[in-house]
């Protein structure tokens, strides 16, 4: 019997497909689709934030940093901050969260083409 390894990108890829699948099934189940962001850390130049997402699922709140990072390329950069999984974000003179939430909206509902309605179809709050 032989077993068969998956390479880095396969498996990358399996993880990617298996967080997807998870947050379209957790945003399926509301109403609203609400992404909670909470600011962890401000670099001292202002230019990066690490930012955590937060839903509510089955009446309680869960973390979705990690599945967010595996989903967007945007979210891709996943740092322990503060003892806190969070994305980090760069960039200024915007406000970073909706941007994050944007993204990933866009890479749920909107991966072959971009739809206006799909891509605003989660909503950003901070906490």
């Amino acid at each position: 019997m032989t077993t068969a390894t998956l390479t880095k990108k396969q498996e990358l890829a399996q993880e990617r497909e298996s967080s997807r699948a998870f947050l379209a099934s957790v945003f399926e189940a509301q109403e609203r689709p609400t992404v909670y962001t909470v600011l962890r850390h401000v670099s001292t130049s202002g230019m990066t934030r690490d930012i955590s997402l937060f839903t509510m699922y089955q009446e309680r709140i869960i973390n979705i940093t990690w599945h967010a990072s595996r989903v967007s390329s945007v979210c891709s950069s996943l740092r322990t901050s503060n003892g806190f999984n969070a994305i980090r974000v760069g960039g200024a003179g915007m406000d970073m969260g909706f941007h994050v939430v944007y993204s990933l909206s866009c890479a749920l509902f909107c991966p072959d083409k971009y739809d206006h309605d799909s891509a605003y179809k989660l909503h950003q709050e901070w906490l």
